[in-house]
């Protein structure tokens, strides 16, 4: 049982392609669709996932470079819209607050929390008319 949980912990929940693909597909099932649709879709999440962070990764280093020419040349400071520095220095600040490796800790609590409230309310669409599940947050455990 331990090996499984380790398995299950350190090799595929560490990967956001495989993470998205297992909730793509247990959403799928979840809204009756055939097995091959779930897989096809699932599959399909992975392979978007895989892209985007090849895409996104070389779209950050080159507007870094841009960027640094900007300072060089205007001498204005300022930070770019990245994600990851911007999660970064989110978590070092809540680390300076809250204690070394906890402010860490506490946020990525509050994208797994705020993913969890999103599949509450899309499973109560009849009331909230909620239809959508925010995937996005994989951007910030990339």
């Amino acid at each position: 049982m331990s090996y499984i949980l380790d398995l299950l912990l350190k090799q595929i929940f560490t990967q956001p392609f495989l993470l998205l693909a297992i909730v793509v597909f247990i959403g799928y099932m979840a809204m009756g669709q055939k097995v091959s649709k779930a897989l096809i879709g699932a599959f399909k999440a992975s392979i978007g996932i895989i892209v985007m962070n090849i895409g996104s990764g070389a779209l950050s280093t080159n507007f870094g470079y841009l960027l640094t020419a900007l300072k060089e040349a205007t001498g204005l400071q300022g930070a770019g819209l990245n994600t990851y520095s911007t999660m970064t220095a989110g978590f070092e600040k809540m680390d300076a607050v809250l204690g070394d490796g906890v402010g860490t800790s506490w946020g990525l609590y509050t994208l797994l929390l705020a993913f969890i409230v999103n599949l509450i309310l899309v499973a109560l669409r009849k009331w909230t008319k909620i239809r959508a599940v925010y995937l996005t947050g994989n951007a910030m455990i990339v």
